[in-house]
Parts: C-alpha cells; sequence; structure tokens
C-alpha cells in the first residue's frame, strides 16, 4: 500500500495489473447501465491489449486501491492523451482523484489532453482539479464540455421508429450484455 510518509511508491498512480483488469470492470456492473460507459472502456482496452500488448493503454489506481469502489484512472496515450477518470457517486474519492490528477507525474500537461466519458459526478471534481492546474500551473484550458448520459430500456429503445438512415450507415439489430 501507498504511503505519503514513506513514499513507497514514486507516483500516486499505481498501474493495475492487465489480469486483474476484469475485476476493476466487474465494479461497475452494480447500479447498471449507469456505469456502463467505464464498463465498455475496460472491455474495449482489454481486447485491443489482448490483440497488441504495445498499445498504451492503463489503468492505475491511486494509491495501489481500487478493490473497495473500483475508482480508477485509465490513460491511452495513441496521437494524443486521453483520460479516463472511474469512479462510483459512492466512493467519496472526490480529494482523492482530484489530488491524483494534480501530483501525478503520469501527465504531461504541456501536451494536448482529453479527458473522456467524464461522468456527471465526477465534473466538480475535474473542473476543480483543472482550475488548480490552470492557476498554479499554467496550463490552458481549450474548452469544457459536461456529459450526461441517458440510457433507455431495451424495451423503450425497441419502439424507436428511426425514419432516416445516413447513407453509408445501415440499421440493424444489437445485442445487448
Amino acid at each position: 500500500m501507498w504511503s505519503e510518509e514513506k513514499n513507497d511508491y514514486p507516483d500516486i498512480l499505481q498501474p493495475i495489473p492487465f489480469e486483474e483488469w476484469p475485476l476493476v470492470q466487474n465494479h461497475f456492473r452494480a447500479n447498471w447501465p449507469t456505469y456502463s460507459n467505464y464498463y465498455y472502456w475496460i472491455e474495449n482496452s482489454i481486447k485491443w491489449k489482448e490483440v497488441s500488448p504495445e498499445l498504451e493503454i492503463q489503468i492505475y489506481s491511486i494509491r495501489g486501491d481500487y478493490h473497495r469502489d473500483g475508482t480508477f484512472i485509465g490513460i491511452s496515450s495513441f496521437s494524443i492523451t486521453s483520460i479516463w477518470v472511474f469512479t462510483t457517486e459512492a466512493s467519496g474519492k472526490i480529494f482523492t482523484i482530484s489530488e491524483a490528477l494534480l501530483k501525478s507525474k503520469h501527465f504531461d500537461w504541456s501536451r494536448e489532453i482529453i479527458f473522456c466519458g467524464v461522468h456527471e459526478h465526477v465534473v466538480p471534481l475535474l473542473s476543480m482539479a483543472l482550475d488548480h492546474l490552470k492557476t498554479v500551473g499554467g496550463i490552458e484550458i481549450a474548452s469544457i464540455i459536461t456529459t450526461r448520459f441517458h440510457f433507455k430500456s431495451a424495451n423503450d429503445a425497441t419502439r424507436v421508429e428511426v425514419r432516416y438512415v445516413r447513407i453509408g450507415f445501415t440499421w440493424s439489430a444489437f445485442s445487448c450484455v
């Protein structure tokens, strides 16, 4: 376990071993579909890592602790750095996530970074961290777009009438979890 006093680890964000990613993913089955975007991001990352282990995708836990509530930060660095901040609403990790964003050495704030799929309950802590980085670190914030996810039940979704499908696209049945 990480401790500031001993500084056992060089960074507040510790990599979660690849073989444990499905355990993190399982945290997001609760309260379905509220956290389904997190669940599917991990699933997609697992599939890509299995195909190309050298891909720059990593999931980090804060101070090595994700077992209790699934709080973690995902970073993918293909051509641009994308950060996924994941936690459940009940986790109480608002200060901890903000601290991780501010203290971690895994972020190069001189390059463009995109925060993806930010859940509405994570927006305040992310805004607070970015405001601090802007004030103290002098980073430029290009834009902030809040994200709100809306879900329909499978029954409601099947009743939606699609009147127009753009050229080049097709309409077909979709399978859910």
